[in-house]
Protein backbone atom coordinates (compact mmCIF):
# COMPACT_ATOMS: atom_id res chain seq x y z
CA UNK A 1 0.00 0.00 0.00
CA UNK A 2 1.52 3.70 -1.11
CA UNK A 3 0.46 6.54 0.77
CA UNK A 4 0.89 9.73 -0.11
CA UNK A 5 1.16 12.47 1.93
CA UNK A 6 0.60 16.14 0.53
CA UNK A 7 1.44 18.85 3.35
CA UNK A 8 2.99 22.48 2.61
CA UNK A 9 6.19 22.08 4.16
CA UNK A 10 8.15 19.46 5.80
CA UNK A 11 9.41 20.46 9.22
CA UNK A 12 8.13 24.13 9.15
CA UNK A 13 5.18 24.79 11.32
CA UNK A 14 2.70 22.59 13.77
CA UNK A 15 0.73 21.18 10.80
CA UNK A 16 4.24 20.09 9.41
CA UNK A 17 5.68 18.51 12.17
CA UNK A 18 2.80 16.51 12.62
CA UNK A 19 2.58 15.62 9.28
CA UNK A 20 6.45 14.37 8.97
CA UNK A 21 5.83 12.40 13.18
CA UNK A 22 2.80 10.53 10.93
CA UNK A 23 5.36 10.04 8.06
CA UNK A 24 8.06 8.56 9.91
CA UNK A 25 5.21 6.76 12.51
CA UNK A 26 3.71 5.03 8.91
CA UNK A 27 7.81 4.16 7.63
CA UNK A 28 8.40 2.22 10.92
CA UNK A 29 5.57 0.50 10.74
CA UNK A 30 6.86 -1.01 6.86
CA UNK A 31 4.04 1.03 5.24
CA UNK A 32 5.41 2.64 1.74
CA UNK A 33 4.68 6.24 3.15
CA UNK A 34 5.73 9.03 0.65
CA UNK A 35 5.78 12.90 1.66
CA UNK A 36 5.27 15.99 -0.95
CA UNK A 37 5.79 19.42 0.01
CA UNK A 38 6.39 22.83 -1.73
CA UNK A 39 8.44 24.24 0.94
CA UNK A 40 11.89 21.46 1.39
CA UNK A 41 14.07 22.62 4.41
CA UNK A 42 15.12 19.09 6.23
CA UNK A 43 16.21 16.04 4.69
CA UNK A 44 13.50 13.58 5.28
CA UNK A 45 13.28 10.26 4.13
CA UNK A 46 11.00 9.84 1.13
CA UNK A 47 10.61 13.32 0.63
CA UNK A 48 9.58 15.07 -2.17
CA UNK A 49 10.09 18.89 -3.14
CA UNK A 50 9.78 21.20 -5.88
CA UNK A 51 11.50 19.61 -8.81
CA UNK A 52 13.44 22.93 -10.09
CA UNK A 53 14.35 26.37 -9.04
CA UNK A 54 11.66 27.77 -11.66
CA UNK A 55 8.93 25.68 -9.87
CA UNK A 56 10.33 27.13 -6.45
CA UNK A 57 10.44 30.68 -7.78
CA UNK A 58 6.91 30.58 -8.90
CA UNK A 59 5.00 28.93 -5.43
CA UNK A 60 6.73 32.10 -3.87
CA UNK A 61 4.92 34.47 -6.69
CA UNK A 62 1.72 32.94 -6.06
CA UNK A 63 1.78 33.33 -2.20
CA UNK A 64 3.02 36.88 -2.94
CA UNK A 65 0.23 37.84 -5.11
CA UNK A 66 -1.91 36.15 -2.54
CA UNK A 67 -1.05 38.57 -0.20
CA UNK A 68 -1.34 41.28 -2.48
CA UNK A 69 -4.99 40.10 -3.52
CA UNK A 70 -6.03 39.89 -0.15
CA UNK A 71 -4.96 43.03 0.85
CA UNK A 72 -7.65 44.28 -2.15
CA UNK A 73 -10.38 42.29 -0.53
CA UNK A 74 -9.70 43.10 2.82
CA UNK A 75 -8.87 40.12 4.82
CA UNK A 76 -8.81 40.59 8.39
CA UNK A 77 -5.10 38.69 8.28
CA UNK A 78 -3.51 39.16 4.84
CA UNK A 79 -0.86 37.01 5.67
CA UNK A 80 -2.61 34.23 7.92
CA UNK A 81 -5.99 34.03 5.84
CA UNK A 82 -5.98 31.50 3.46
CA UNK A 83 -7.63 31.11 0.02
CA UNK A 84 -6.04 28.78 -2.05
CA UNK A 85 -6.93 30.78 -5.60
CA UNK A 86 -3.77 30.28 -7.71
CA UNK A 87 -3.10 26.89 -9.75
CA UNK A 88 -0.66 25.16 -9.79
CA UNK A 89 0.78 21.44 -11.61
CA UNK A 90 0.65 19.91 -7.82
CA UNK A 91 -2.73 17.83 -8.52
CA UNK A 92 -0.37 16.56 -11.81
CA UNK A 93 2.48 15.50 -9.49
CA UNK A 94 0.52 13.23 -6.66
CA UNK A 95 -1.77 11.70 -10.13
CA UNK A 96 1.29 10.75 -11.71
CA UNK A 97 3.14 9.06 -8.09
CA UNK A 98 0.10 7.09 -8.02
CA UNK A 99 -0.42 6.33 -4.75
CA UNK A 100 -3.44 3.79 -3.48
CA UNK A 101 -4.28 6.52 -0.91
CA UNK A 102 -3.51 10.26 -0.85
CA UNK A 103 -3.58 11.88 2.37
CA UNK A 104 -4.12 15.74 2.33
CA UNK A 105 -2.91 17.90 5.88
CA UNK A 106 -2.01 21.37 5.50
CA UNK A 107 -2.69 22.94 1.86
CA UNK A 108 -2.76 26.01 2.16
CA UNK A 109 -0.07 29.02 0.99
CA UNK A 110 -1.28 28.56 -2.49
CA UNK A 111 -0.30 25.21 -3.08
CA UNK A 112 -3.11 24.04 -4.65
CA UNK A 113 -6.19 25.49 -5.84
CA UNK A 114 -9.77 24.46 -4.19
CA UNK A 115 -11.06 24.07 -7.91
CA UNK A 116 -8.46 21.75 -8.56
CA UNK A 117 -8.87 19.46 -5.56
CA UNK A 118 -11.74 17.75 -7.75
CA UNK A 119 -8.92 16.41 -10.45
CA UNK A 120 -7.15 14.11 -7.49
CA UNK A 121 -8.30 10.54 -8.74
CA UNK A 122 -7.30 8.50 -6.19
CA UNK A 123 -9.33 7.80 -2.26
CA UNK A 124 -8.69 11.08 -0.39
CA UNK A 125 -7.63 10.90 3.34
CA UNK A 126 -8.10 14.78 4.50
CA UNK A 127 -6.00 14.92 7.67
CA UNK A 128 -7.47 18.08 9.03
CA UNK A 129 -5.13 20.08 11.88
CA UNK A 130 -7.52 23.27 12.29
CA UNK A 131 -10.67 24.65 10.96
CA UNK A 132 -9.98 26.32 7.36
CA UNK A 133 -11.04 22.97 5.50
CA UNK A 134 -14.98 23.89 6.50
CA UNK A 135 -15.03 27.19 7.39
CA UNK A 136 -13.82 30.26 4.98
CA UNK A 137 -10.49 32.23 4.25
CA UNK A 138 -9.57 32.00 8.17
CA UNK A 139 -7.80 29.26 9.65
CA UNK A 140 -10.26 29.30 13.43
CA UNK A 141 -13.87 30.70 13.47
CA UNK A 142 -17.17 30.48 14.92
CA UNK A 143 -19.31 32.21 12.44
CA UNK A 144 -22.78 30.56 12.67
CA UNK A 145 -22.69 30.77 9.02
CA UNK A 146 -20.80 27.93 8.53
CA UNK A 147 -23.14 25.65 10.72
CA UNK A 148 -26.72 26.76 9.61
CA UNK A 149 -27.99 27.34 6.02
CA UNK A 150 -29.99 30.03 6.95
CA UNK A 151 -27.32 32.30 8.26
CA UNK A 152 -25.02 34.07 5.51
CA UNK A 153 -23.95 37.09 4.12
CA UNK A 154 -26.50 37.35 1.29
CA UNK A 155 -29.73 37.44 3.49
CA UNK A 156 -28.68 40.36 4.92
CA UNK A 157 -28.21 43.98 4.19
CA UNK A 158 -24.33 43.61 4.06
CA UNK A 159 -23.07 45.27 1.02
CA UNK A 160 -19.22 44.63 1.11
CA UNK A 161 -16.92 41.97 0.04
CA UNK A 162 -16.62 39.32 2.20
CA UNK A 163 -13.09 36.78 1.56
CA UNK A 164 -14.47 34.46 3.97
CA UNK A 165 -18.00 33.82 2.32
CA UNK A 166 -16.37 33.67 -0.81
CA UNK A 167 -14.09 31.28 -0.24
CA UNK A 168 -16.27 29.25 1.66
CA UNK A 169 -18.90 29.09 -1.07
CA UNK A 170 -16.05 28.32 -3.45
CA UNK A 171 -15.54 25.01 -1.21
CA UNK A 172 -18.94 24.15 -1.25
CA UNK A 173 -18.29 23.89 -4.80
CA UNK A 174 -15.43 22.30 -5.17
CA UNK A 175 -15.76 19.37 -2.81
CA UNK A 176 -16.55 16.13 -4.05
CA UNK A 177 -17.89 15.23 -0.55
CA UNK A 178 -15.82 11.91 -0.53
CA UNK A 179 -12.54 13.32 2.00
CA UNK A 180 -12.27 10.80 4.08
CA UNK A 181 -11.72 13.22 7.20
CA UNK A 182 -9.70 12.78 10.16
CA UNK A 183 -9.83 15.28 12.93
CA UNK A 184 -6.89 15.56 15.39
CA UNK A 185 -8.79 15.64 18.24
CA UNK A 186 -12.21 15.61 19.37
CA UNK A 187 -13.35 19.02 19.21
CA UNK A 188 -12.51 19.77 16.03
CA UNK A 189 -14.38 16.62 15.16
CA UNK A 190 -16.99 17.97 16.61
CA UNK A 191 -17.05 21.18 15.02
CA UNK A 192 -16.06 19.47 11.63
CA UNK A 193 -19.36 17.43 12.38
CA UNK A 194 -21.13 20.30 12.81
CA UNK A 195 -20.71 22.05 9.95
CA UNK A 196 -22.21 22.48 6.41
CA UNK A 197 -19.21 21.23 4.03
CA UNK A 198 -18.25 18.26 6.45
CA UNK A 199 -21.74 16.93 7.83
CA UNK A 200 -22.17 14.35 5.12
CA UNK A 201 -18.51 12.99 4.99
CA UNK A 202 -16.95 10.35 6.82
CA UNK A 203 -15.31 11.54 9.64
CA UNK A 204 -13.15 9.93 12.78
CA UNK A 205 -10.52 11.49 15.75
CA UNK A 206 -6.84 10.14 15.10
CA UNK A 207 -4.40 12.38 17.50
CA UNK A 208 -1.39 13.48 16.50
CA UNK A 209 1.72 11.47 17.82
CA UNK A 210 5.10 11.06 18.96
CA UNK A 211 8.21 9.03 19.22
CA UNK A 212 8.30 7.99 22.80
CA UNK A 213 11.67 6.59 22.12
CA UNK A 214 13.42 9.81 21.54
CA UNK A 215 10.91 12.13 23.54
CA UNK A 216 12.39 11.00 26.90
CA UNK A 217 13.03 13.38 30.40
CA UNK A 218 17.01 14.31 30.69
CA UNK A 219 17.90 14.93 34.88
CA UNK A 220 15.83 18.65 35.36
CA UNK A 221 19.06 19.84 37.40
CA UNK A 222 21.58 18.99 34.51
CA UNK A 223 19.38 20.40 32.06
CA UNK A 224 19.00 23.23 34.48
CA UNK A 225 22.93 23.89 34.07
CA UNK A 226 22.97 23.26 30.60
CA UNK A 227 20.71 26.02 30.05
CA UNK A 228 22.72 28.07 32.32
CA UNK A 229 19.16 28.38 35.12
CA UNK A 230 18.90 28.92 38.40
CA UNK A 231 19.14 25.68 40.21
CA UNK A 232 16.02 26.50 43.03
CA UNK A 233 13.63 28.65 40.85
CA UNK A 234 10.00 27.57 39.23
CA UNK A 235 10.02 27.49 35.82
CA UNK A 236 6.69 28.08 33.63
CA UNK A 237 6.90 27.32 30.06
CA UNK A 238 4.77 29.62 27.15
CA UNK A 239 5.66 28.44 23.46
CA UNK A 240 3.84 29.98 20.23
CA UNK A 241 5.03 29.14 16.87
CA UNK A 242 4.12 32.86 16.14
CA UNK A 243 4.72 34.10 19.58
CA UNK A 244 3.10 36.36 22.30
CA UNK A 245 1.28 38.40 20.08
CA UNK A 246 -0.93 35.74 18.55
CA UNK A 247 -4.06 36.79 20.80
CA UNK A 248 -5.59 32.59 20.14
CA UNK A 249 -2.66 31.67 22.28
CA UNK A 250 -3.84 33.78 25.25
CA UNK A 251 -0.60 35.24 26.60
CA UNK A 252 -2.24 37.65 27.77
CA UNK A 253 -4.36 35.72 30.04
CA UNK A 254 -1.20 33.85 30.95
CA UNK A 255 0.03 37.49 32.23
CA UNK A 256 -3.46 37.91 34.21
CA UNK A 257 -3.13 34.61 35.72
CA UNK A 258 0.76 35.13 37.10
CA UNK A 259 -0.59 38.34 38.64
CA UNK A 260 -2.65 36.01 40.79
CA UNK A 261 -0.43 33.56 41.97
CA UNK A 262 0.04 32.96 45.67
CA UNK A 263 3.18 31.68 44.55
CA UNK A 264 6.06 34.11 44.99
CA UNK A 265 6.72 35.71 41.65
CA UNK A 266 10.61 36.21 43.11
CA UNK A 267 11.10 32.76 42.83
CA UNK A 268 9.20 32.23 39.55
CA UNK A 269 10.35 32.95 36.09
CA UNK A 270 8.98 32.63 32.57
CA UNK A 271 10.56 30.50 29.51
CA UNK A 272 9.33 31.83 26.39
CA UNK A 273 9.44 30.10 23.16
CA UNK A 274 8.89 32.15 20.33
CA UNK A 275 8.61 36.05 19.43
CA UNK A 276 8.40 38.31 22.40
CA UNK A 277 7.68 41.70 21.28
CA UNK A 278 4.68 42.50 23.14
CA UNK A 279 4.51 45.53 25.14
CA UNK A 280 2.36 43.56 27.71
CA UNK A 281 5.36 41.50 28.78
CA UNK A 282 7.94 44.19 29.08
CA UNK A 283 5.38 46.36 30.98
CA UNK A 284 4.90 43.58 33.82
CA UNK A 285 7.05 42.74 36.49
CA UNK A 286 7.25 38.92 35.38
CA UNK A 287 10.89 37.88 34.84
CA UNK A 288 11.57 35.84 31.72
CA UNK A 289 13.99 34.01 29.53
CA UNK A 290 13.44 34.40 26.03
CA UNK A 291 13.98 31.67 23.13
CA UNK A 292 13.27 32.95 19.87
CA UNK A 293 13.86 29.81 18.10
CA UNK A 294 10.69 27.89 17.98
CA UNK A 295 13.04 25.05 17.00
CA UNK A 296 10.10 23.02 14.44
CA UNK A 297 10.02 20.17 16.88
CA UNK A 298 13.83 19.44 16.98
CA UNK A 299 13.75 17.28 20.32
CA UNK A 300 17.74 18.02 21.19
CA UNK A 301 17.12 21.57 22.56
CA UNK A 302 13.12 21.32 23.38
CA UNK A 303 13.65 18.32 25.60
CA UNK A 304 16.33 20.74 27.56
CA UNK A 305 13.75 23.61 27.75
CA UNK A 306 10.86 21.00 28.57
CA UNK A 307 13.44 19.14 31.08
CA UNK A 308 14.07 21.82 33.27
CA UNK A 309 10.99 23.38 33.58
CA UNK A 310 8.19 22.27 36.15
CA UNK A 311 5.10 22.90 34.03
CA UNK A 312 3.75 24.20 30.56
CA UNK A 313 1.08 26.99 30.25
CA UNK A 314 -1.03 26.78 27.40
CA UNK A 315 -4.00 29.72 27.88
CA UNK A 316 -5.07 28.90 24.02
CA UNK A 317 -8.32 30.26 23.59
CA UNK A 318 -8.71 27.76 20.60
CA UNK A 319 -6.28 24.86 20.54
CA UNK A 320 -6.82 22.40 17.71
CA UNK A 321 -5.00 19.58 19.92
CA UNK A 322 -1.76 20.92 21.87
CA UNK A 323 1.66 19.49 20.54
CA UNK A 324 3.86 21.15 23.01
CA UNK A 325 1.77 19.64 25.68
CA UNK A 326 2.05 16.27 24.22
CA UNK A 327 6.26 17.18 23.55
CA UNK A 328 6.57 18.15 27.32
CA UNK A 329 4.66 15.54 28.68
CA UNK A 330 6.96 12.77 26.69
CA UNK A 331 9.30 14.50 28.95
CA UNK A 332 7.43 14.46 32.41
CA UNK A 333 6.60 17.65 32.48
CA UNK A 334 2.54 18.23 33.27
CA UNK A 335 0.70 21.25 31.33
CA UNK A 336 -2.34 23.92 32.57
CA UNK A 337 -4.76 24.65 29.47
CA UNK A 338 -8.41 25.36 29.13
CA UNK A 339 -11.36 22.36 28.53
CA UNK A 340 -13.03 23.31 25.53
CA UNK A 341 -10.41 22.69 23.29
CA UNK A 342 -8.22 19.75 21.70
CA UNK A 343 -5.91 19.72 25.35
CA UNK A 344 -9.06 17.68 26.31
CA UNK A 345 -7.38 14.92 24.33
CA UNK A 346 -4.38 14.98 26.17
CA UNK A 347 -4.76 16.43 29.28
CA UNK A 348 -6.89 14.29 32.15
CA UNK A 349 -8.20 16.98 34.61
CA UNK A 350 -6.13 16.61 37.83
CA UNK A 351 -4.66 13.33 37.16
CA UNK A 352 -1.86 14.47 34.41
CA UNK A 353 -2.19 17.85 34.28
CA UNK A 354 -5.06 20.82 34.97
CA UNK A 355 -8.08 21.46 32.87
CA UNK A 356 -9.31 25.36 33.59
CA UNK A 357 -12.54 26.33 32.60
CA UNK A 358 -12.91 27.79 29.11
CA UNK A 359 -11.41 31.44 30.03
CA UNK A 360 -11.29 31.52 33.26
CA UNK A 361 -8.06 33.47 34.64
CA UNK A 362 -9.06 32.34 38.12
CA UNK A 363 -9.38 28.82 37.43
CA UNK A 364 -6.03 28.74 35.53
CA UNK A 365 -4.57 30.41 37.96
CA UNK A 366 -5.49 27.77 40.11
CA UNK A 367 -4.14 25.62 38.16
CA UNK A 368 -0.34 27.34 37.92
CA UNK A 369 -0.71 26.96 41.97
CA UNK A 370 -1.41 23.58 41.68
CA UNK A 371 0.90 22.28 39.28
CA UNK A 372 3.75 24.27 41.23
CA UNK A 373 2.98 22.34 44.28
CA UNK A 374 5.65 20.00 44.42
CA UNK A 375 3.66 16.61 45.60
CA UNK A 376 0.76 17.16 43.14
CA UNK A 377 3.94 18.08 40.18
CA UNK A 378 5.14 14.39 40.81
CA UNK A 379 2.22 12.58 40.43
CA UNK A 380 1.03 14.14 37.55
CA UNK A 381 4.29 14.17 35.59
CA UNK A 382 4.61 9.92 36.13
CA UNK A 383 0.90 10.09 34.80
CA UNK A 384 1.02 12.05 31.70
CA UNK A 385 4.38 10.15 30.25
CA UNK A 386 2.31 6.86 31.01
CA UNK A 387 -0.58 8.46 28.86
CA UNK A 388 1.21 9.46 26.01
CA UNK A 389 3.18 5.59 25.60
CA UNK A 390 -0.33 3.90 25.93
CA UNK A 391 -2.30 6.88 23.49
CA UNK A 392 -0.16 9.16 21.41
CA UNK A 393 2.76 6.44 20.15
CA UNK A 394 3.82 5.51 16.48
CA UNK A 395 2.60 2.26 16.75
CA UNK A 396 -0.98 3.04 18.27
CA UNK A 397 -1.44 5.89 15.62
CA UNK A 398 -0.10 4.24 12.35
CA UNK A 399 -2.52 1.05 13.07
CA UNK A 400 -5.27 3.86 13.61
CA UNK A 401 -4.45 5.34 10.35
CA UNK A 402 -3.82 2.09 8.82
CA UNK A 403 -7.25 0.66 9.48
CA UNK A 404 -8.79 3.82 8.26
CA UNK A 405 -6.76 3.73 4.76
CA UNK A 406 -7.70 -0.20 4.31
CA UNK A 407 -11.17 0.70 4.49
CA UNK A 408 -11.15 3.00 1.65
CA UNK A 409 -9.25 0.89 -0.71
Amino acid sequence: MKILHVNYSDINGGAAIACNRLHQALIKGKIDSWLLVNELSGDIEKTIGPNSSLEIAFAKLKKFLSIKLKKIMKANNIYKDSISFFKSNVYKKINNLNPDIINLHWICNEMIALEQLKKLNKPVVWTIVDMWPFVGAEHYSDDEMYYQSNKNPSNSKKKNFDINYWVWKRKIKSYKNNFFVVCISKWLAKKAKSSLLFKNNNIITIPCTIDSNEWKPINKYTAREILNLEKNKKYIVFSAYNGIDDYRKGFDLLLESLKKLKFSNKDLELIIIGKANNKLLLNSNIKFKLFEDHFFGNSIPLRLIYSASDLIAIPSRVEAFGQVALEAGCCEIPSVGFNNTGLEDVIDHQKNGYLANHLSVEDFTQGLDELLNDEKNNIYKKNIRSKIINNFSYDKVASQYLAAYKKLI
